[in-house]
């Protein structure tokens, strides 16, 4: 278990700040917003804000390219695209089912009308 000490410690110590935060996060089994709440406290966080443009939480910026999502909206936004890629899976199955089933009802229907 990581104490505030520890976490400003390690923070102070680390050559990529902003990528710091997210391991204490990681580590601590927190949040980004904690991490830094407790930098803050400590007046140790130098860092820039952003807020995500998706639910409007402010988070610590850790790159200015792109949209801005924060940690969470990030890991909904690659659970969706993971998401996507299934179903694009699933409906390319569905529809090569459908024509092997259409395939079957015409040999079906041609089978029958040799026998009438």
């Amino acid at each position: 278990m990581y104490t505030r000490d520890d976490v400003v410690s390690l923070y102070r110590g680390a050559k990529n700040k902003k990528e710091q935060i997210k391991i204490l996060a990681e580590l601590t089994c927190s949040d980004t917003d904690t991490i830094i709440a407790i930098l803050e406290d400590a007046g140790e966080f130098d860092g820039t804000y952003r807020v995500c443009t998706r639910c409007g939480r402010k988070f610590a910026a850790v790159s200015n390219r792109g949209r801005a999502f924060c940690p969470y909206c990030r890991k909904n936004e690659a659970e969706i695209s993971n998401l996507k890629y299934e179903l694009k899976q699933v409906t390319a199955q569905i529809l090569e089912l459908g024509r092997e089933s259409a395939r079957i009802r015409s040999k079906i229907e041609r089978l029958q009308n040799e026998i009438h």
